[in-house]
């Protein structure tokens, strides 16, 4: 199963468990079954025109916990696919982790009405935009990974934090940071 189709599951998931949503849909390349690996994922959300207000002044949240549990379990792989010498593996992790630290700095800015992710430049300060340009290349080598994926967590885990607040995976996180020190020479937690 790929990434995408595991945020799929995840997603629908936690979507049909709320009563305001009255249907779900699966597009674009994934719906039709042409997607690849730099597939982004697509789903439509019917809900009643009455809930819509209330549903829309929730859904960064609910995007940001689940985009923050999604960047947790990634992250807590990296011993996996180094372990089993995954490098190119474990360098579509990284740019998985980049990917969702920046929807999440595009959900900051912009909250619930996301633009086209080719206007980063009207979106993002110029601070942010620096940062994200100035994170390490990856390549499928071992020190490559590691870096990114530090480098990811520790812009994409305070933003979170600060996002969610009481909401934050507080508990995932620690052992996400204790799994990691457990398997692999990291600092962070």
């Amino acid at each position: 199963m790929t990434p995408q189709q595991q945020l799929v599951e995840r997603v629908r998931d936690d979507l049909l468990t709320d009563g305001r949503v009255r249907g779900l849909w699966l597009t674009g390349s994934l719906g039709t079954g042409t997607d690849d690996t730099f597939s982004d994922v697509d789903m439509f959300v019917l809900v009643r025109d009455d809930d819509l207000p209330g549903y829309l002044d929730g859904w960064p949240d609910l995007a940001s916990r689940e985009m923050t549990q999604e960047f947790l379990r990634v992250l807590g792989l990296l011993p996996v696919v180094l372990g089993r010498d995954e490098l190119v593996t474990a360098a579509t992790g990284a740019g998985l982790l980049r990917q969702m630290l920046t929807t999440l700095l595009r959900y900051r800015a912009e909250g619930d009405r996301l633009s086209g992710a080719l206007h980063l430049s009207r979106v993002l300060p110029p601070v942010e935009l620096a940062a994200l340009a100035a994170l390490p290349p990856v390549y499928a080598e071992r020190g490559s990974v590691v870096r990114l994926h530090l480098a990811c967590a520790a812009m994409f885990l305070p933003v979170a934090r600060e996002l969610l607040g009481e909401a934050y995976p507080f508990a995932l996180e620690a052992a996400c940071w204790a799994h990691l020190r457990a398997h692999l020479p990291v600092e962070g937690g």
